[in-house]
């Protein structure tokens, strides 16, 4: 698989293509990208028929993780086939990553020799072997290398240096295994940049990505934990970040940032040169019972509009109108937000199914105008419109929980990070002495 970059516009990022794919060689797909998440290598609430009336299915591109897949490896090793052909999504592009970005990642129990998962079968540590070994096993189209990427605004300095020198050291052994595999050699790898928030420790990390030339792209991580955590780190510091990635690494080579971002986030970032991003952030929108609302190109023009609804709210309980007028998904076309706010109250499964057709089906259409503005050299208007219709999205008051732990693990918590980081040293110690 290669990238070629199509076009730079002089204010609104670039359009980019994949193709060259080897399990697809008449299939392209452009950037920016919309990866679709997947929980056990299934889409949540959507059956396989549901995703045929609802989308193209060629176009979609997977998001596989580790955390929801790690008992999976030896039942799709002795099918022989590729992990999209094992969950009946042959036809789709994947992506193999370790994080599930629809959870909360937890945090903590840092080992030197790998990176501890959690999964609903307990801890297990990932090593560099193991993890080529799942590369190898599920046949993606392109992976990220092994990275310890827990920290997040809170996390001490100690954290942050442990993770850029585990993840130099993982990602080279991946790199060392993907030349001595014949089966990994054409597989299209990004490197991963971590460091938290810590600039010092961003451009070290740097130093790993420019000199790992092997590599295919470039995987900016360790900016949240993820889940609900992503929507809530402030702007101006996460988009510090990205700027000083996309700014130390060549243009040439792809870029992407997981998580739930917010659109006018994914925007600005697109303006940066990144190129692939997720849709973990309508997905817990359809947690949360809200549907995704918000205007672009003509819409945007349309009136004042605003991000989100809550379909939950008794006002929906009488309004038998759609979700969103002139919305082109099955959920719109067929049914009403009285429907829906029924379906809710009566916590009946079709409601999140409906939920998750609509938000999906928006956000598509999001990253499909992002495309049109780009090549017309738009998008700081675009940009404009997200950001007035963003002003009344209280994103801390949607996802209160999260909201909670972040304050709590604040400026008090400093001191268990750091006690966390002796125990890191304390490990250490223990094993050099060994």
């Amino acid at each position: 698989m290669k990238f070629v970059i199509d076009s730079v516009s002089k204010c609104s990022g670039r359009l980019g293509t994949l193709s060259g794919i080897e399990r697809h060689p008449k299939l392209s797909v452009k950037t920016p990208l919309l990866l679709q998440t997947t929980r056990g290598g299934s889409i949540p609430y959507m059956s396989r028929e549901i995703l045929e009336m609802t989308t193209d299915v060629n176009q979609l591109v997977l998001s596989i993780n580790l955390t929801t897949t790690v008992e999976m490896l030896e039942s799709v090793r002795t099918s022989g086939k590729t992990f999209s052909s094992f969950v009946a999504l042959s036809e789709c592009l994947s992506f193999l990553s370790f994080k599930d970005t629809n959870e909360e990642t937890k945090s903590g129990h840092h080992e030197k020799a790998g990176v501890p998962l959690f999964s609903r079968h307990g801890k297990k540590v990932i090593t560099p072997e193991i993890y080529m070994d799942f590369v190898e096993t599920f046949q993606p189209d392109f992976c990220n290398l092994l990275s310890d990427g827990d920290t997040t605004m809170t996390s001490s300095k100690k954290r942050g240096i442990h993770s850029v020198s585990r993840t130099a050291d993982f990602a080279q052994k991946c790199l060392e295994i993907r030349e001595k595999r014949e089966s990994l050699k054409k597989v299209f790898t990004l490197a991963p940049i971590v460091g938290g928030f810590s600039h010092a420790n961003r451009r070290k990390s740097l130093e790993f990505a420019q000199e790992a030339t092997q590599a295919d792209g470039y995987f900016i991580d360790g900016l949240h934990a993820n889940g609900e955590t992503a929507v809530l780190v402030p702007e101006t510091e996460i988009l510090e970040i990205a700027k000083i990635c996309t700014e130390n690494i060549p243009d040439e080579k792809l870029k992407m940032i997981p998580g739930a971002i917010p659109p006018l986030l994914v925007l600005k970032m697109i303006q940066l040169g990144v190129d692939i991003f997720d849709n973990t952030l309508p997905y817990l929108y359809s947690l949360k019972n809200r549907a995704l609302v918000f205007g672009f190109d003509e819409q945007a023009a349309s009136g004042k509009r605003i991000l989100s609804i809550n379909l939950a709210d008794q006002k929906f309980r009488e309004d038998f109108e759609p979700v969103l007028d002139g919305c082109e998904c099955l959920t719109c076309k067929k049914h009403t937000k009285a429907y829906l706010y029924h379906l809710i109250d009566c916590q009946e499964l079709l409601g999140m199914i409906l939920l998750n057709i609509h938000n999906f089906h928006h956000y598509r259409g999001f990253f499909a105008s992002i495309h049109r503005h780009i090549a017309s050299d738009s998008l700081p208007n675009l940009i404009a419109s997200i950001e007035a219709q963003s002003d009344g999205e209280n994103f801390s008051g949607i996802f209160q929980q999260s909201s909670k732990s972040i304050a709590k693990s604040s400026k008090p918590a400093s001191p268990a990070n750091d006690s966390l980081s002796e125990a890191e040293d304390s490990e250490e110690k223990l094993t050099n002495t060994k």
